[in-house]
């Protein structure tokens, strides 16, 4: 909730000190098609009562594939939330998210990512989101439940 309500506080400080008459405070999906817009992205990971990062413990492997399933079997269901809008949903599910598959650190033509974990170890988090216009609340919560869906379904 912390975090949310920081994005929120986030895109309230960029919108009123942007220029008048400039675009530089601009906190949306995509304005123009020649323009690239931003994004609220979301680094998830599950933490265990002693607070390890139960992604990358010995089993962890297992539970963020089922997290990231979780997340691609609900994807569709929650575009309304992630992309609220027409220019959103257009930057989101339009020609800059083609496919919802997993894809590296380093492609953003995908809807999930898997950074890698250590240097030496597996995988420790998951990155998702939806478009700046999203409410950051709302993304948060698809993902929570899109999370679950995933480790009570297997």
């Amino acid at each position: 909730m912390l975090a949310a309500d920081h994005a929120v506080l986030l895109k309230r400080i960029v919108k009123g000190v942007r220029p008048v008459d400039g675009d530089a405070g601009i906190v949306h999906g995509e304005a123009l098609c020649k323009t690239t817009g931003s994004g609220l992205h979301v680094h998830v990971s599950i933490a265990d009562s002693s607070g390890a990062n139960r992604f990358g413990l010995e089993d962890g492997e297992t539970l963020l594939q089922q997290a990231v399933a979780g997340m691609q079997s609900m994807n569709v269901d929650s575009v309304g939330l992630c992309a609220p809008n027409f220019n959103s949903y257009r930057a989101t599910w339009g020609r800059s998210c083609p496919t919802p598959v997993i894809g590296d650190t380093t492609t953003r033509a995908v809807a999930f990512r898997v950074p890698p974990g250590s240097r030496f170890g597996p995988p420790d988090r998951a990155s998702s989101g939806g478009a700046a216009d999203a409410s950051p609340h709302l993304v948060i919560a698809a993902i929570l439940a899109a999370l679950l869906h995933g480790l009570t379904q297997n």
